[in-house]
């Protein structure tokens, strides 16, 4: 029995979640109880996360937990200014002072985990297609 497409891009989308749970530790956020480093797993992980966000008009990046989730008994939030680090983002082009200073490694990590994800996906593809064409 083939997977579907849609199968094949959950399996990705499980992996890219995976890996956000493995990356991301701690960060500042600002809450009920002010500024505080905490683990932000599962509540306010984004891909602007992984961005650098060292260089920017604004202090320190944070982020603002907004929406208490009664039923996981935590706050939601978002990266403060996820616009401006993503404009910033966007606007690079290779060659360029901001080019060469930015710091791409937890971006790399991300690729490389979804690169990895994506081969695994192929071979099974692959493996099901040979199995098909040649049965025992």
């Amino acid at each position: 029995m083939k997977k579907s497409a849609n199968s094949h891009c959950l399996t990705i989308l499980a992996a890219f979640i995976f890996l956000i749970f493995l990356i991301s530790i701690n960060f500042p956020a600002i809450g009920p109880h002010g500024v505080t480093y905490e683990n932000i797993n599962g509540r306010a992980v984004a891909i602007e996360c992984y961005l650098d966000l060292r260089f920017s008009d604004y202090d320190e990046a944070k982020i603002r937990w907004s929406n208490y989730k009664k039923e996981s008994d935590a706050y939601q939030g978002a990266l403060e200014n996820k616009d401006y680090y993503t404009k910033k983002f966007m606007k690079l082009k290779p060659g360029s002072k901001g080019f060469s200073n930015y710091d791409f490694a937890k971006l790399a990590i991300v690729l490389d985990e979804l690169i990895k994800a994506c081969s695994k996906i192929s071979s099974k593809i692959r493996k099901n297609e040979v199995d098909v064409q040649y049965p025992d």
